[in-house]
């Protein structure tokens, strides 16, 4: 790929996801900034779209299966892409322990028509908590918690067609309609 030469010197790769019409993007962390990069060519080259100050938990999600909103999460602050030139914030989840604690998250979605649902992970020292968004990312609820962590970074997903029904692995799979 072009254009991400500059990508394999210290940036940490977050989360790749890619959309139906081919187009990839890549979060990455690098010195206190979150990098967003963009392929439109099924990644034959990328572009950065810009960096702005976050941290090394955040994540990425999109609907894969259209060219839907793509969607942010730095800890507890919720954004979207706006017209590929930066981040609207769109909502705060309201977090029932401190941020500092948090050693990763996860960011999972559904998209039925206009409408999209948020859900996200946190993966604390000794749970992994469990949180809901209302309609297009905003009014988040707290929906429980496990005392195991995520097997890995993909160990969290949302249905892509029947909202609120999602998945979890640890040493155990789990999965939740509500």
């Amino acid at each position: 790929s072009n254009g991400l030469s500059t990508f394999y010197s210290g940036y940490t790769l977050l989360r790749a996801i890619s959309q139906s019409n081919g187009t990839i993007y890549l979060l990455a962390y690098k010195d206190g900034y979150l990098h967003l990069f963009r392929s439109m060519d099924l990644g034959t080259s990328f572009k950065r779209l810009f960096r702005t100050a976050g941290s090394d938990k955040s994540d990425l999600w999109t609907n894969r299966f259209g060219t839907d909103s793509v969607y942010m999460i730095d800890k507890n602050k919720v954004y979207s892409l706006q017209d590929s030139t930066a981040w609207n914030k769109i909502a705060d989840v309201t977090l029932a322990f401190g941020a500092d604690g948090i050693q990763s998250v996860q960011l999972a979605g559904c998209t039925i028509g206009s409408t999209t649902k948020l859900y996200t992970m946190y993966r604390l020292e000794s749970a992994t908590y469990f949180y809901a968004s209302g309609v297009n990312g905003k009014g988040w609820s707290y929906k429980g918690t496990l005392s195991q962590g995520p097997f890995m970074s993909n160990s969290f997903g949302a249905s892509p067609t029947t909202f609120d029904l999602l998945g979890f692995g640890g040493m155990e799979a789990f999965y939740s309609s509500n």
